[in-house]
């Protein structure tokens, strides 16, 4: 609450009151007595997420005329819209006399690294996110979270998503998801570091060709866990390709993500002697490989 008193022709006061009740609502109500003048007004702002409503109601008066406004905002996947209504009258008892109603809404088309996208109003810098071909359909969301479903963007029928609040010259993340992905689909690390240049955009595959995820457990001669084992992983028909880590943890299980559906693995263990093992990802799988038992010849020793 503030009380200004004084003023340069005479007496007056001015009072001004602010409420806040959450981070994104917020009431004013001001008062001038050596004007007559005065206004209200409350507030609820809309967030950058899809499906955020907005709002705001106000009035006010200046010594006899006076206005009533209402503003409803909306945001929605490839746009955001506003409509809003006010009144005027030379008096608050015709303050209806005049009125005008208004619609705004704005969307944009992008284009970046050869994709195009359709969605909200860009006023700096963007990202394009696109799922891989071997996705189909299944959306892919952006957002800065995806607590409650919440989400900024989303791939469709009009194209792919849209990062749209990206600021120039900052390192930022863009997190991204996909719904509805079949179990051990690899979609990356589900975000994307960006520096982006003064309103430039990037495009952003999310998925790839390599994205199956196999599980199993490694024993040793007599069934025994291999505990805490490590190797490498490396395409078999392929040796110069770059080899992945390998390990197992204390019961001896695995998993080795990045996997090509089609191609044979190699998987080479750091022991003596040393030993491996072979297996193949099979073209219809979808995500997730179970490799259940593998045994390789070696003597497990306690650790």
């Amino acid at each position: 609450v503030t009380f200004i008193a004084g003023t340069a022709t005479g007496a007056g006061v001015t009072f001004a009151l602010v409420w806040q009740p959450r981070y994104d609502r917020r009431g004013e109500a001001r008062y001038s007595s050596a004007r007559n003048s005065g206004s209200v007004r409350f507030q609820q702002s809309t967030e950058n997420r899809v499906g955020s409503f907005g709002y705001s109601v106000a009035s006010t008066y200046d010594d006899g005329p006076g206005t009533l406004s209402g503003q409803v905002d909306y945001i929605a996947n490839r746009f955001d819209a506003s409509l809003t209504h006010s009144t005027f009258g030379p008096s608050f008892s015709s303050v209806t006399d005049e009125q005008i109603t208004s619609l705004r809404v704005g969307t944009s088309i992008s284009t970046a690294g050869g994709k195009e996208a359709i969605g909200r109003n860009i006023y700096d810098s963007f990202a394009i996110l696109y799922p891989h071909q071997s996705l189909e359909d299944r959306p892919v969301i952006v957002g800065e979270s995806f607590e409650r479903g919440n989400y900024t963007s989303r791939s469709g029928a009009l194209g792919p998503a849209v990062s749209n609040s990206l600021t120039s010259y900052v390192d930022q993340s863009v997190r991204y998801d996909v719904l509805g992905v079949p179990a051990g689909y690899d979609i990356g690390e589900g975000v994307r570091r960006v520096r982006p240049g003064y309103k430039s955009g990037y495009a952003i595959q999310v998925g790839s060709e390599a994205f199956v995820s196999a599980l199993g457990r490694l024993v040793g001669n007599a069934a025994k866990p291999a505990a805490l084992i490590s190797g490498r992983v490396r395409l078999a028909d392929d040796p110069a390709a770059e080899p992945e880590l390998f390990f197992t943890n204390s019961a001896g299980r695995f998993a080795i993500q990045k996997l090509v559906p089609g191609k044979t693995y190699r998987v080479e263990l750091f022991t003596s002697p040393g030993a491996g093992f072979e297996f193949t990802v099979p073209l219809d799988n979808e995500g997730l490989l179970d490799l259940k038992t593998v045994t390789v010849p070696v003597d497990i020793t306690d650790q």
